[in-house]
């Protein structure tokens, strides 16, 4: 495949799978908040971006000829730089206020309880501390 060809492929693939999946750059917040609450510790969307280019990458090894890895993995890549460009002051805000409304906690304390030494609160707190 050509270089050319690639990249054309790589622009279609982004509009045909926008229209499947909805605004890439959105999904990829959402999987960031999802990813922090489910790891405990802030995954921003940069870290999603290039966690899938590392899968695309990871897949090579078995199949070196299918494009649509190349493909996928240019896609990724492209939106990594793109969050490593943004500036995206709201991003924790936002994962904090998605783990409040996912998993209410009694807030007073909560930062000493939890071990947080930076003020802000813990993403991640045992059933103990539940109202």
């Amino acid at each position: 495949m050509e270089y050319e060809n690639i990249m054309h492929s790589a622009s279609e693939m982004f509009a045909d799978r926008g229209a499947q999946y909805g605004d890439m750059k959105a999904t990829l917040t959402r999987q960031a908040k999802i990813a922090t609450l489910v790891l405990g510790r802030v995954i921003t969307p940069y870290d999603v971006a290039m966690v899938m280019h590392a899968v695309k990458l990871g897949r090579l090894e078995g199949s070196r000829n299918k494009a649509d890895n190349y493909i996928d993995g240019i896609n990724y890549f492209a939106f990594a730089a793109t969050f490593a460009t943004a500036e995206n002051e709201t991003l924790e805000d936002d994962i904090v206020a998605m783990a409040r409304r996912l998993a209410p906690r009694k807030q007073e304390n909560a930062n000493v309880q939890n071990g947080s030494t930076d003020g802000r609160p813990d993403l991640v707190h045992d059933d103990s501390n539940r109202e």
